[in-house]
């Protein structure tokens, strides 16, 4: 039997919905799934609040995970990035990873290791068997000795521990952008503007590998709440900091939002950029 959530917005892996139940802006209350409005479920696994008020999910169970984070020594990202990124792309559908450069106070909260460090911290999660996680995170578990090893196999009610996210409300301000692409000159510039050399003000910095289900065309898959481009490889980098960060929109390959940052309402992207996501019959069947 699968689990219902109650939620004012999608929170959960859009590819995890089998059912919701939304108010739609006419007032009616409407149950969707595959069959009964495939065009409306495909349409707001993603879309939060731009079709509706969602306010009941069923979901695909998920009870365990192999996956956590290794936390590498900062002078250790220009290794650990670019294996990093080599290491995504080969990755299954039932993987994912992200890569976030900390810089981390002294802060009784947090292990003893990691107090007032800067840090690489990778994340890994696999919904498959344990052991074979372990033989996909085994090759980034070799490039450095980690300050502290979280991965292994976990109920799926520790998912937190995949990134560490604070448990209370933090004062920052959070961008974020799509990149079409990440070649070594993305990285070279990723970390010369905030790795360990730089005077970069960024409490965190962020990338998040968008492939698998998520990078299938649009056809084939939900909305994503990230707005990923179509095809692999696609990926999103997010700076939070406390004062402004630099202008990110002079990249090459970045996909910038210049009025809010993925993940963001779609209503909020700003039809130049939103359209730009997508492939021409993608965005015809969004548009429709």
């Amino acid at each position: 039997m699968a689990d219902a959530t109650s939620a004012l917005a999608i929170t959960a892996p859009d590819d995890h919905v089998r059912r919701l139940r939304l108010v739609t802006a006419d007032g009616t209350v409407r149950d969707v799934d595959a069959e009964t409005d495939p065009e409306l479920f495909w349409a707001v696994r993603g879309g939060r609040g731009a079709f509706g008020v969602v306010t009941e999910i069923e979901l695909v169970p998920v009870t365990r995970f192999y996956g956590g984070g290794l936390f590498f020594p900062a002078d250790t990202a220009s290794t650990v990035l670019p294996a990093w990124r080599d290491f995504a792309d080969t990755l299954p559908e039932d993987a994912s990873t992200s890569v976030a450069l900390l810089a981390l106070p002294i802060d009784e909260a947090l292990p003893e290791p990691l107090q007032g460090r800067d840090v690489v911290h990778l994340r890994f999660a696999y919904l498959g068997p344990a052991r074979t996680g372990e033989a996909l995170i085994a090759p980034t578990r070799a490039l450095a000795t980690p300050l502290l090893d979280l991965v292994t196999e976990r109920p799926y009610t520790e998912i937190d521990v995949v990134h560490m996210d604070p448990a209370g409300p933090l004062p920052v301000h959070e961008r974020g952008c799509a990149l079409t692409d990440l070649p070594a000159p993305a990285l070279a510039a990723f970390l010369d503007l905030t790795g360990p050399d730089s005077t970069s003000p960024l409490l965190l910095v962020e990338v998040r590998a968008l492939g698998g289900a998520i990078a299938r065309r649009p056809e084939d898959h939900p909305l994503h709440r990230v707005a990923a481009p179509p095809s692999p490889p696609s990926w999103q980098v997010y700076p939070r900091t406390r004062t402004r960060a630099r202008r990110n929109g002079r990249l090459p390959w970045s996909r910038c939002s210049t009025r809010g940052s993925p993940p963001a309402p779609l209503t909020l992207l700003g039809e130049g950029t939103f359209r730009t996501l997508w492939s021409s019959e993608g965005w015809a069947r969004l548009t429709a």
